[in-house]
């Protein structure tokens, strides 16, 4: 795998807990790769109480999370996952940092594109733009049960780096 669509957050948190793990079985771990526009999409909170798997007890973990998210102290735990809140620079604490695959020092509000409302067009020009670009996944699975893979083929070269190119 050379690339996967994903968030900065994944990449932090995967690198974060993971690292060892990727660099034994890949020689690698991730990085995250900043574009030039980031597209904030904003989603109200709400409980929705007319779902059908809405219970009392439901209501009680949402109002805990509203709680929870409305608190200024929610920001470092925010920023603990990978998460950036609006108008909060990343500090020391967060796995947002160069040894997980990320930027700590990337502006990444003065890039944001905020829109309040998507029109049909828009949608629609998105839709056929990412039919365009998309490309068909091919996946090949190695497992490696025997750990043999991570042994020489010569020149430093891993029998897993070998099979990979």
């Amino acid at each position: 795998l050379h690339m996967t669509y994903g968030f900065e957050n994944d990449v932090a948190y995967l690198n974060e807990h993971y690292k060892d793990q990727m660099l034994y079985l890949w020689n690698d771990s991730l990085a995250f790769l900043y574009l030039e526009d980031t597209f904030l999409l904003e989603h109200p909170i709400c409980k929705l109480t007319g779902a059908s798997w809405y219970t009392d007890d439901v209501g009680i973990v949402a109002d805990a999370f509203v709680d929870w998210i409305k608190d200024t102290g929610a920001t470092k735990d925010l920023l603990d996952y990978g998460f950036r809140p609006i108008g909060v620079p990343v500090n020391e604490s967060s796995i947002i940092n160069k040894d997980n695959g990320c930027n700590p020092d990337f502006d990444i509000w003065g890039n944001v594109k905020e829109f309040e409302y998507v029109e049909v067009n828009t949608a629609k020009c998105m839709q056929t733009l990412y039919q365009t670009h998309k490309k068909d996944l091919q996946l090949t699975v190695l497992l490696d049960v025997s750990g043999n893979l991570q042994e020489s083929v010569g020149d430093g070269v891993t029998q897993w780096n070998a099979l990979s190119e």
